[in-house]
């Protein structure tokens, strides 16, 4: 996803304007929050430094995942079959 793609997401989430406002104003003022996300995702390495850009991004290796533990799960005792069996639509045995 592009910078200009991801701005366009999550850009009008961000910084909503207050309250309701005509179409057409609201229309210029989420292209503007589309620009400045766009800006702060693409700067964000000069604007926030190495280190911080860096979390954000995947590397060459990805992290193991934790160990499962190991789930003991107690299973009721199964009934021993008796001599009855269910009878189906009525039937009688």
């Amino acid at each position: 996803m592009t910078a200009g793609n991801l701005a366009i997401c999550v850009g009008p989430n961000l910084l909503s304007p207050p309250g309701e406002l005509p179409l057409d104003v609201l229309a210029h003022e989420t292209g503007k929050v589309t620009q400045l996300v766009q800006f702060l995702i693409e700067q964000q390495e000069e604007l926030l430094g190495e280190e911080v850009s860096g979390l954000a991004s995947g590397g060459d290796e990805e992290a193991p995942a934790p160990p499962a533990e190991a789930e003991t799960a107690e299973v009721p005792p199964v009934a021993a079959e008796s001599g009855q069996r269910n009878s189906f639509c009525g039937e009688k045995r």
